[in-house]
């Protein structure tokens, strides 16, 4: 799944920081013969004190300080499968998979040499059973 912004505006309340805007989001499929797909989203970012929200996903921190923060975490996956749209008969054999939403625990440490995020999340709707634990370590190009 990747995201291609297309538009970013940006607006700050008070406190707590807002940002508005719209991209899309390019879901490959990971079935052989399976449709790709391309899906609109609103770009709504917030951060408060003690909640986030970033498109997809957002929390409640357990624990926030400069450098680290731990949350609650939910996140909307959009990755689907649908055998009437695959035209290879054995993938047409395949079960449905939905849209669902993961829930667990995120960490993210950040330093001046740059950040470290890990996740540990699994499937809440039980629509594909499936977990995700994930390291993370975003690379950042440099201004100029």
């Amino acid at each position: 799944m990747h995201f291609c912004p297309v538009i970013l505006l940006a607006t700050h309340a008070n406190a707590a920081p807002l940002s508005i805007g719209a991209s899309v989001i390019y879901a490959d499929s990971p079935y052989r013969g399976g449709q790709d797909r391309y899906i609109p989203l609103p770009v709504i970012n917030y951060e408060g004190e003690d909640f986030w929200f970033r498109s997809l996903q957002g929390g409640y921190y357990l624990w926030k300080d400069p450098q680290n923060q731990l949350s609650l975490t939910l996140l909307g996956s959009p990755q689907e499968y649908k055998p009437s749209d695959n035209d290879l008969g054995d993938m047409k054999g395949l079960d449905k998979r939905r849209m669902t939403l993961m829930g667990g625990a995120t960490y993210r440490h950040t330093a001046d040499w740059g950040i470290v995020r890990t996740s540990l999340l699994g499937d809440v709707l039980n629509n594909s059973n499936g977990d995700d634990l994930g390291p993370d370590i975003p690379l950042s190009l440099p201004d100029g």
